[in-house]
């Protein structure tokens, strides 16, 4: 397969009076591979956060996947009357769509005409749950589980929602929400991950959410607070894995914190000595908080976060927000452990989305427990082929 070229006199025929040899130029591939998608993700997410975006890509002479050609935020069909790029060449296209809030309650996703029951993929990130606080356990929270589903077939609008994360308290941490698309509820949904538990108060990990409908990954432990550490959450489940588990609390005297796991990446260390242990990097094996020595454990630019020094009370790291779809969306890592003598001790929150919260041992008043993050949704189609969807702007030809 090879680009076309064409003349000014062809241009004009084909820009303005043959639409459907324009339509010839595209390509009906499938999605590309997550790696690449990530890759066309990061080179064209038109802002950071953004809900609901398009991206049209080349599709080289090998038949795979080449650069961004243009993008922009919204559907197929809300494409601007710009001219984005100075060749006309084989293409093809996705959209992506992001549904996070409201958290806890049913929502309703509006049917996009373009959506193509024969290439679609639905994917689903539970919340993660809360750790808790105690003299002698105090345990992080659990990572929310990962699912999917590829080729759902719709036909009118749909129910969702995306899981709180759990709070925390100071006997058992609260789990977090699992997340769903296409029903009413989970048990009746068509793709669906339930959230982390919350850290028991037992000593005991917490057990990290799982892919309830469609097939994925489990969330990873909240780590155990064996004697007066506080422990890190679990990292959420993703595309690349399993969630790192929390790092456990000390096993001596010692005021050592675990550190958090990273999301869909690596466990985080137990702490053995009056210093937090660091947070787990993410399947990158990048992005875990530094621990802390003498002070506060780092929040995790990708992964868990670290765990905060115990020799005096100290802010733990949160975790950090996932990055497995684009630099704003992905699985979470868990927050940071910490240890509360006098003042206000802050365990680390869970990061977005679906990190587990950190702990805080010997917890008192004023005391600030993690709270897991928050669940996720992510929708991804190539738009259906059609006359209507094929818009004169998507092909621009060379001068």
């Amino acid at each position: 397969m090879t680009g076309i070229i064409l003349s000014k006199a062809d241009a004009y025929r084909r820009r303005y009076l043959e639409p459907a040899q324009r339509a010839k130029l595209f390509v009906p591939a499938r999605l590309p591979h997550w790696r690449t998608l990530r890759r066309l993700r990061f080179q064209g997410e038109p802002y950071w956060r953004c809900p609901k975006y398009t991206i049209v890509f080349e599709i080289t002479p090998l038949g795979q996947a080449g650069d961004v050609l243009a993008r922009w935020e919204g559907g197929a069909l809300d494409c601007p009357s710009t001219w984005w790029w100075d060749d006309a060449v084989p293409w093809c296209w996705f959209t992506t769509d992001y549904l996070t809030t409201p958290t806890g309650s049913l929502q309703t996703w509006t049917y996009d005409v373009t959506w193509n029951n024969a290439n679609n993929s639905v994917e689903v990130i539970g919340a993660g749950g809360g750790g808790c606080g105690g003299d002698d356990y105090s345990d992080g929270g659990a990572g929310g589980g990962y699912s999917i589903v590829n080729d759902l077939s719709l036909s009118t609008n749909a129910s969702w929602e995306t899981g709180t994360g759990g709070t925390g308290t100071s006997t058992v941490g609260n789990a977090g929400g699992s997340t769903w698309f296409n029903g009413s509820t989970i048990g009746t949904s068509s793709c669906g991950a339930t959230g982390g538990a919350g850290g028991p108060g037992t000593g005991a990990a917490a057990a990290g959410g799982t892919a309830s409908v469609g097939s994925g990954h489990t969330g990873g432990s909240g780590g155990p607070g064996l004697h007066i550490g506080g422990a890190g959450g679990g990292g959420a489940a993703g595309p690349h894995g399993i969630g790192g588990n929390g790092g456990g609390g000390s096993t001596s005297t010692n005021w050592g914190t675990g550190g958090g796991g990273g999301g869909g990446g690596a466990n985080a260390n137990a702490a053995t000595a009056s210093a937090g242990s660091a947070g787990g990097n993410n399947y990158l094996s990048a992005g875990g908080g530094a621990a802390g020595t003498t002070g506060a454990g780092s929040p995790g630019t990708a992964g868990g976060g670290g765990g905060s020094s115990g020799s005096t009370t100290h802010t733990a790291g949160a975790g950090g927000a996932g990055t497995d779809y684009s630099a704003s969306y992905g699985s979470g890592g868990g927050g940071g452990g910490t240890y509360f003598s006098s003042g206000a001790a802050v365990g680390g929150l869970g990061g977005a989305f679906g990190g587990g919260g950190g702990a805080v041992a010997y917890y008192a008043g004023g005391n600030t427990i993690g709270a897991g993050g928050a669940g996720l949704i992510v929708l991804t189609w190539t738009p259906a082929a059609g006359a209507a969807i094929y818009p004169s702007q998507l092909i621009f030809v060379l001068p």
